[in-house]
């Protein structure tokens, strides 16, 4: 199977290391838990919108993003069983650079031909998208899978069996591969 995982908050952990910085360097209070829209604007009110995107434009922001727990192992397993994995991510230009180091140094056997940018996924194509945005499951013609975030719970999740499948770790993303894979 073809699968295309998004970047931010499927294999890393951007926006809990994004708190964390707004935090220190702001003085400000904002657990994980309080992002519970998608513009983290929402989440800092007190600050600018140039306050809030600062960070993500430094080498050093990126440096200290880690792997999301399981996101290496499942990669890896994926990748032995024969899959195609490609980043698809959405980012702003002056981003790239830092994501693509991030990339290269955390799971170098992606390789960057496998590394897609596009603000519309549903372009990209493949058997699997893995997404924690919402938005970007509406169309497309893979299987959409939801990694759950404070900032997609707003849906019910009756409405989204049979057309969106939720996740809340790497471990049930590595078990509905297998089910996908085994029906077809």
């Amino acid at each position: 199977m073809k699968i295309l995982l998004d970047f931010d908050e499927v294999i890393n952990t951007m926006t809990y290391r994004w708190v964390y910085t707004l935090n220190c360097v702001y003085g400000t209070s904002v657990n994980f838990e309080d992002v519970n829209e998608w513009d983290m604007c929402k989440a800092f009110p007190t600050l600018s919108e140039d306050e809030v995107y600062n960070p993500l434009h430094l080498q050093a922001f990126w440096n200290g993003v880690e792997v999301m727990p399981g996101a290496k192992e499942g990669i890896q397993k994926l990748l032995s069983e024969g899959h195609e994995i490609y980043i698809v991510g959405s980012a702003h230009p002056d981003t790239i650079k830092w994501k693509a180091e991030w990339l290269q140094r955390e799971l170098p056997e992606i390789p960057w031909s496998h590394v897609v940018i596009a603000n519309n996924k549903s372009l990209v194509k493949g058997d699997v998208l893995i997404d924690d945005g919402l938005h970007n499951l509406y169309n497309g013609s893979y299987k959409k899978v939801l990694f759950d975030k404070p900032w997609n719970r707003k849906v019910d999740d009756s409405k989204l069996t049979d057309i969106i499948h939720r996740v809340y770790n790497w471990d049930e993303i590595i078990q509905l591969i297998d089910k996908f894979n085994k029906v077809g």
